[in-house]
């Protein structure tokens, strides 16, 4: 039996065993005002927009992770808040930077910050892990490169724009 597997445009990729199939942990965070989502756009591929996260280090939880990420992907300093949902789920993942495939394990960690005034979206990020990093109006996702394991997360967690079609 053949086993699929998803890359970052939505393909599909066939389990290749000559190559690296590993086991990997990350953590990502959704972090939203009532009209934008934080975003990074990586240096390896800098035209797709995707939520700020990546895999665990060895001495690291998911909660941990998620925030070293965040501020590494953003130059975001996240306050101390509580998350307001979290989610998990297992993916069949292919890296094409790097050729490998990649069981993961993915937790999503969703910051609600409130009103508009809570935030200076306009402030310039500073990322030290990322090409750049934005404030987008969550009406304008619709219109993104976005990476696709992300935005059926966005979906799953209704934090996706209804299409206007």
């Amino acid at each position: 039996m053949t086993v699929s597997y998803i890359d970052r445009w939505g393909n599909h990729h066939a389990q290749d065993h000559q190559k690296i199939t590993r086991s990997r942990s990350g953590a990502f965070a959704v972090i939203l005002t009532d009209t934008h989502i934080l975003l990074t756009w990586p240096k390896y591929n800098p035209g797709s927009a995707e939520l700020p996260g990546g895999g665990l280090e060895p001495h690291e939880n998911a909660y941990q992770a998620v925030r070293r990420e965040i501020l590494e992907e953003t130059g975001f300093v996240l306050p101390p808040i509580r998350t307001t949902r979290e989610y998990t789920h297992q993916v069949k993942y292919y890296a094409e930077d790097v050729q490998e495939f990649w069981d993961y394990t993915q937790k999503y960690f969703v910051f609600h910050l409130g009103g508009r005034d809570t935030v200076n979206i306009k402030d310039r990020l500073v990322p030290t892990d990322a090409d750049r990093a934005l404030w987008v109006a969550r009406a304008d996702l619709n219109d993104m490169m976005f990476h696709a394991v992300h935005k059926k997360t966005l979906k799953l967690l209704e934090c996706w724009p209804a299409s206007p079609f």
